[in-house]
């Protein structure tokens, strides 16, 4: 017997222009499925890109979905998950008022949750090997917090954690 979720996923990212930007995220989302493949799970953008979170809350709704957890996929909370996801989050609340929707904490809160503390160093590497890498060095705490100045870039990013 097929059953039929009612628990759904989104991950959200940002966004772009660049056609292959969503590759690496499309990878998690196919991850996450074989993770939980008791839920249903979709990619969603802020912007420049499809489907947005509204867009998929709506396609839920229709497929009987009754919880929602939303992932971001940012580094920490700035502006785009404490002002913009929360926005978008209050909105869709109101219309759907049937489906029970949580934010996830951004991926260095996690680690904070965790344990992690604050002072564990990270280094994050933009375009690893490319011409233009850049690399950022800082702390848990100013990840979580978005305190730091991304590089102009949409290069994948790795990003490594704790003390060695």
């Amino acid at each position: 017997m097929l059953i039929t979720p009612t628990r759904a996923i989104i991950l959200f990212a940002h966004g772009s222009s660049s056609p292959t930007w969503r590759e690496p995220f499309d990878a998690i989302a196919q991850r996450v499925r074989i993770l939980a493949p008791d839920a249903r799970v979709e990619l969603a953008f802020l912007e420049i890109m499809s489907p947005n979170v509204h867009e998929v809350v709506r396609q839920y709704a229709e497929q009987g979905i009754h919880h929602i957890r939303i992932v971001p996929l940012f580094f920490g909370v700035g502006k785009h998950v404490a002002e913009d996801l929360q926005g978008l989050v209050e909105a869709i609340r109101a219309e759907f008022v049937e489906i029970a929707i949580e934010i996830a904490p951004a991926v260095a809160q996690t680690l904070l949750d965790k344990g992690f503390d604050g002072d564990t160093p990270v280094v994050m590497v933009f375009g690893a090997s490319w011409a233009d890498e850049a690399v950022v060095r800082l702390d848990l705490t100013r990840m979580a917090s978005n305190d730091f100045a991304q590089p102009e870039t949409d290069a994948p990013c790795i990003i490594l954690v704790g003390k060695g």
